[in-house]
C-alpha cells in the first residue's frame, strides 16, 4: 500500500478509484466499512462491486466539478470526482446532518410565512376600513405609509413561500411537462396586463412556436419575475421585447427600457435581500432574482444579464438542455 493510500485510508468519507478500463484499483476503508465498495473488489469492474445501484448508475453520469446526491442506508452523501490521468477519483461526502438543517429550515420559513399571511391580511382590511373612513389628511397619509408596508411585507412574504418552494423541488425535480412557450409567455404578460397599461409601456414579441419539456411551475416563476421586475424598473411609456428563438439551443431574451443596473452592482444581484436601487418607487424585496436564479439551476438553464445604467436591461435565458 503507498503512502497516499495510508492518508485516503485515514479519511472519514468514502473514497475510491476507478481505473479507465472500469476497474475499482482502490477503495479506502470507510467506503467498504459503510458498505459502498464490497471487501473484494481487487481486479474487478465497478458495477460488480459497488453498492447501491443509485451509486453504480452514477458513475458514468457524474462530470468534473458537479456533484450527485445519494441516498443510502437513511443517510445522504454527496458524491464528486476528480480526473486524474490514468484514473477518475470519487469522493462522497456524508450531508445528512446538513440535509436535515436545510429541510428544517425550509419548513420553517414555510411555516412562518403562512401563519403570518392570516393577521396581515386582518391590518389590511382594518387599514383599508380606515384609510376609507379617515377625512383627516395627516391621520390619512399616516394610515397610507402603514398600508405600504403592509403590502411590502406581504410581498416579502410571497417571496419567501415561493423561495421555499423552489428550494424544495431540488430533491425531486422533475422535467416532465411539454410548455407551449409562446402560450406561457402570453398567460405572464396577462397577469401583468393592469400594471403594463397603466405605465403605459409598449410590448413587443418575437416568438418561434417552440415546445419545451421543463418543469412548468418553476419555468412560470422564471418567467414571472422576469416581466415582473421589466415592468416594475422600466420608465413611463417605455417598452418590453421578448424573443424567443431556437438555434443550437433554446434561448429567450426579456430587454426592457428601465432604470437599467451599474456595472458594479451586476455581480451581485441573484443575491438574495440584495437591492439594487434605493429609491422607494422601485421597492422589492430582494428575493426575485434570487428565486430566477436557484429554479433557473434547477432546470439548467443559463442566465446572462445586459445592462446599461439609465437605458434599460436584457436577461438572456439559454437552455443547456432543449
Amino acid at each position: 500500500m503507498t503512502f497516499t493510500q495510508d492518508i485516503l485510508n485515514l479519511q472519514e468519507d468514502p473514497v475510491f478509484l476507478i481505473n479507465k478500463k472500469n476497474i475499482v484499483t482502490f477503495a479506502n476503508e470507510s467506503a467498504i466499512q459503510n458498505g459502498f465498495v464490497l471487501p473484494k473488489y481487487k481486479d474487478k469492474s465497478y458495477y460488480e462491486v459497488l453498492r447501491p445501484f443509485e451509486l453504480i448508475s452514477s458513475i458514468g453520469l457524474l462530470e468534473e466539478g458537479k456533484a450527485i446526491k445519494i441516498t443510502y442506508k437513511e443517510r445522504t452523501y454527496s458524491l464528486y470526482k476528480k480526473t486524474l490521468k490514468d484514473a477518475d477519483v470519487f469522493f462522497m461526502r456524508d450531508i445528512t446532518n446538513y440535509e436535515l438543517y436545510q429541510k428544517s429550515k425550509r419548513e420553517f420559513i414555510a411555516n412562518a410565512s403562512h401563519e403570518l399571511k392570516t393577521p396581515l391580511s386582518v391590518i389590511k382590511s382594518v387599514l383599508d376600513i380606515a384609510i376609507e373612513k379617515e377625512k383627516d389628511e395627516a391621520m390619512l397619509k399616516f394610515l397610507k405609509k402603514a398600508k405600504n408596508a403592509s403590502e411590502s411585507m406581504e410581498e416579502l412574504i410571497n417571496d419567501m413561500l415561493t423561495l421555499s418552494f423552489v428550494e424544495s423541488m431540488e430533491d425531486n425535480i422533475k422535467l416532465e411537462d411539454y410548455v407551449d412557450v409562446k402560450i406561457l409567455i402570453q398567460e405572464m404578460l396577462d397577469m401583468f396586463a393592469h400594471s403594463i397599461a397603466s405605465k403605459g409601456l409598449s410590448v413587443y414579441l418575437e416568438i418561434e412556436p417552440i415546445e419545451v419539456k421543463t418543469n412548468k411551475k418553476l419555468f412560470s416563476i422564471i418567467l414571472k419575475n422576469l416581466i415582473d421586475n421589466a415592468i416594475k424598473y422600466n420608465k413611463q411609456n417605455g417598452y418590453i421585447k421578448i424573443i424567443v428563438k431556437k438555434e443550437d439551443k433554446l434561448r429567450i431574451t426579456i430587454e426592457d427600457s428601465g432604470i437599467g443596473i451599474a456595472k458594479e452592482h451586476l455581480p451581485f444581484i441573484f443575491e438574495r435581500f440584495y437591492s439594487v436601487s434605493k429609491d422607494r418607487a422601485y421597492k422589492s424585496t430582494g428575493l426575485g432574482l434570487a428565486i430566477v436564479k436557484h429554479a433557473s439551476k434547477l432546470l439548467k438553464i443559463n442566465i446572462d444579464v445586459l445592462s446599461t445604467l439609465g437605458v434599460g436591461t436584457t436577461f438572456i435565458l439559454t437552455f443547456l438542455e432543449s
